[in-house]
Parts: structure tokens; sequence; C-alpha cells
């Protein structure tokens, strides 16, 4: 069952690729995941990619999908579920007399094209720590390792999907101005596609309704007309 690990595991996904990816176009190339900067501040400290989730919404055709559904003795048949629809953005930081942010991006963006994101066992373990804050204190790292495995494949079969994201200048423009406060960079969006997150949380039982048996007063008989 996919739960609350299904967000970072697409996003765990799209980071193995992408670093895979930025290691062959740049030696010495890494992935962050953080807020983009300005290209010329101190914290980059060397060609890198930085993947930022910046959007969720649920998914249009399947906004029906996160209703519960329950038995005709109001036992709860199925879980809710929301199905959401991930957008992120990909930034590309280095030396642009040596062409590394092109290099990276291009690389990045022919990877992506060409395969489906694949999450592999070793690129689940940076999420240890995250994972182990919403789980059971007896979980131990590789259960969870191997539940985000299961929770990414679950999610490939029910239409996992990654695609590019075209952004007008406009666009690009009020990300960087407003929501960043920081120079542009050169920026590509993808958008994953589609998550299910199937409720973990108990839902609570319908309460029990006494059958009322309502009696209809008889109404008296109208009067007579007048002649």
């Amino acid at each position: 069952m996919i739960e609350h690990v299904g967000m970072a595991a697409a996003t765990a996904a799209l980071r193995h690729t992408v670093d895979t990816a930025v290691r062959r176009a740049v030696n010495g190339a890494s992935v962050t995941l953080r807020r983009p900067v300005a290209a010329d501040s101190a914290e980059i400290g060397g060609p890198r990619a930085n993947i930022y989730l910046y959007q969720s919404e649920l998914t249009a055709d399947q906004r029906n999908a996160d209703l519960p559904f329950r038995a005709g003795d109001r036992t709860l048949r199925q879980r809710p579920v929301a199905v959401y629809d991930l957008r992120f953005l990909i930034s590309f930081y280095g030396d642009d007399a040596k062409y590394e942010p092109q290099l990276m991006a291009g690389k990045v963006l022919e990877s992506l094209h060409a395969n489906q994101p694949s999450l592999t066992f070793e690129a689940t373990e940076e999420l240890d720590a995250a994972l182990a804050m919403g789980s059971s204190s007896t979980t131990t790292s590789d259960e969870r390792r191997r539940q985000l495995v299961d929770d990414y494949l679950e999610m490939r079969r029910q239409g996992l999907h990654f695609f590019q994201v075209p952004l007008t200048v406009s666009e690009l423009s009020q990300l960087w101005s407003f929501l960043f406060r920081a120079p542009y960079t050169l920026t590509v969006a993808w958008q994953c596609s589609s998550v299910w997150l199937n409720s973990s949380i108990e839902v609570p039982s319908l309460p029990q309704v006494a059958r009322i048996n309502a009696t209809i007063a008889e109404m008296p008989p109208p009067p007579e007309a007048k002649r």
C-alpha cells in the first residue's frame, strides 16, 4: 500500500536518474535537494543539479478516488485515496565558461526523455532518517527501504510517469523573482504523474443510527362548504 512515503519515493527516483546523468556529463557533479539559490552563491561549491518540489495538486481525472467507500452494513470497504501530480524544478549550476550547466542539462533531458526513472535499493538509503520519524520504533532500516521500493514499484504499476512541463519566460520570472527571490539560473520543470497516497489513518466507523417509526396523525376532515 502506498502511504505517506509516496512523494519521497517519487523524489528519490527522480534524484537517482538526475544524479547518474550529471555525473556522466561533468566530473565531480552532484545533486542536491533544496530551495534554489543564486548561481554565484557560496553554497553551491561546484557543478551540481538541484531538484526542488515546488507544487503538488490533485490529479484532475482522479479526484473522486479519494472518497471512502462503505458497505451496506457501514463497514469500510476502501480507505481514502488521494492521487497527486508533483512538479519539480531542476536547476543547473556550474562554470558557464566550461559549459557545465548546459552539459548537465543536456544529459539530464536526454536521460529523462529516454527512460522512466528507476529507483534502486541503494537510492533509498538517504531517506532512512526521514522515514524513521514517521515509522514505528520496531521497524528496521532495511524494512523501511524495502517498503519504499515496494511503494515505488506499485506506483509504477498504477501509472507513475515523468514528463517535461513547458514554462514560459513569464512563469520562470515569477518563480525565481517572487518565490525564490534569486537571480535565474538554467532551469527545467518536470512533472510526476500520478502518485497514489492510500490513507494509513484509522477511519472511524459511522455511528449507529436508530430507526424511528414515525406515525402520521390523521388529518381532520375538511369542513363542509356553506351553501
